[in-house]
């Protein structure tokens, strides 16, 4: 969503966004959701293993492997 939005030159000569979300939905919100988008295969892992436990896929779950992929893939990129 954020990336939608154009740029404009601020007073301080760097390009910021103009930030503007849907009312009602907080930055931290589209931040989440932004993730979960990106990341279909990840989305679909969780509801399987969710699934196979017989529980309930949560955002929470889906972002929680997000952050344990970029975490692997930290470590594999930077020994």
């Amino acid at each position: 969503m954020l990336e939608a939005i154009p740029k404009e030159d601020s007073y301080t000569g760097f390009q910021a966004r103009k930030a503007v979300l849907p009312k009602g939905i907080t930055h931290k919100q589209s931040h989440y959701a932004q993730t979960v988008a990106d990341n279909p295969e990840i989305v679909e892992k969780v509801i399987e293993e969710a699934i196979e436990k017989g529980a309930v896929p949560t955002t929470k779950e889906v972002l929680k492997e997000v952050a344990k992929e970029k975490h692997l893939e930290g470590i594999i990129m930077h020994g």
